[in-house]
């Protein structure tokens, strides 16, 4: 099978910006541009996962493909649930209060709502503008008190939008939109693009970072009536050219590093055991004391190196064969 390079190149890039945020996550409160750097990586980075997940995605609820969606999102999805809170256990000596509430644990709601939103997509293709809807009905949702966090659903209808405009833009248009905007103009609007979302986030860091979430009431964001559905609007628009200025500044060329982008999976299930080790022994918070710079430069490098370690063909090749693989042969049936 022909790996599409540029969808490929773009996953290494947002996954290493998953960890990199993740990594400077509790530092948010400690540093104005350490905020803002996060605010803006969280503004892009799973906006841009699920606009490619809808794109590789079709709308076939074949019994093939709903055992490929088993064996591909739902089995990891409860192997590294139960990994995640052994963990939880063995270090603080209870579950976590994600399993508690009924709420896909921490990083794992990515493939909790991958797999309704690839159940949901025949569905929501029936409507007559299905991108609208999807958007109505994920600015309306956080006017609800009652969904919340509960089971994943606020945060499963925020990023739904993102999935339909994946799947009505597919791989064709973005390249054919690569070979439109490919002169040396095209590009510095594009940066600068880049540059008006930090700017932008600059400006307004003291906003509560849990907007980016999607899984917060309006009411929990001290925010009600219309001006809370115009904020969610202007996120999603902000969103929405940032990612579409990455998506195509990125190559579309085997780039041998950016190759490994085809295992953000195991880099997405793996790092969150490396970051509760660094931000429970304090090492985060001990290069945190360092001046702000150095301080992010220091946690970037760290999670290029993490990022270059867990997307190695050793690291994917071993938690199917010895992880995932025999969990299919309890799980599934063999016919």
């Amino acid at each position: 099978m022909t790996r599409n390079h540029l969808l490929d190149n773009a996953k290494y890039i947002l996954i290493l910006f998953v960890v990199f945020g993740h990594m400077i996550e509790p530092l948010i409160n400690t540093q104005e541009i350490i905020k803002t750097v996060y605010l803006s990586i969280y503004s892009f980075h799973m906006p841009a996962f699920v606009i490619i997940a809808g794109m590789l995605s079709k709308a076939d609820l074949s019994n093939e493909r709903i055992t490929k969606l088993i064996t591909s999102i739902v089995i990891p999805f409860i192997v590294f649930t139960v990994l995640y809170e052994l963990f939880n256990f063995v270090t603080e000596g209870h579950i976590s209060n994600y399993t508690r509430d009924l709420q896909p644990y921490w990083i794992l709601w990515f493939l909790y709502s991958l797999f309704i939103w690839k159940l949901s997509l025949p569905i929501i293709l029936n409507f007559r503008f299905p991108i609208v809807t999807a958007f109505i009905i994920a600015v309306g949702v956080g006017y609800s008190d009652s969904i919340g966090d509960f089971s994943g659903l606020s945060r499963t209808l925020y990023f739904f939008p993102f999935f339909i405009i994946g799947y009505k833009f597919s791989p064709k248009c973005l390249f054919d939109m690569k070979m439109k905007f490919n002169s040396n103009l095209y590009v510095v609007a594009l940066f600068g693009i880049l540059a008006l979302n930090f700017t932008l986030f600059s400006l307004f860091h003291d906003m509560q970072h849990q907007w980016l979430y999607g899984s917060h009431s309006y009411a929990q964001l001290g925010q009600d009536g219309w001006m809370a559905a115009v904020i969610r609007v202007s996120l999603y628009a902000i969103s929405l050219l940032t990612v579409m200025s990455i998506l195509l500044l990125i190559p579309n060329r085997e780039i041998k590093f950016l190759s490994k982008g085809k295992n953000s999976l195991q880099v997405y299930v793996w790092h969150g055991f490396f970051i509760k080790v660094f931000s429970g022994i304090g090492i985060i918070y001990v290069v945190g004391t360092f001046p702000t710079m150095m301080t992010l430069v220091v946690l970037f490098g760290v999670s290029v190196i993490l990022t270059l370690m867990l997307s190695s063909d050793f690291v994917a090749k071993r938690t199917q064969d010895f992880i995932l693989d025999p969990i299919h042969k309890i799980l599934l049936s063999k016919s």
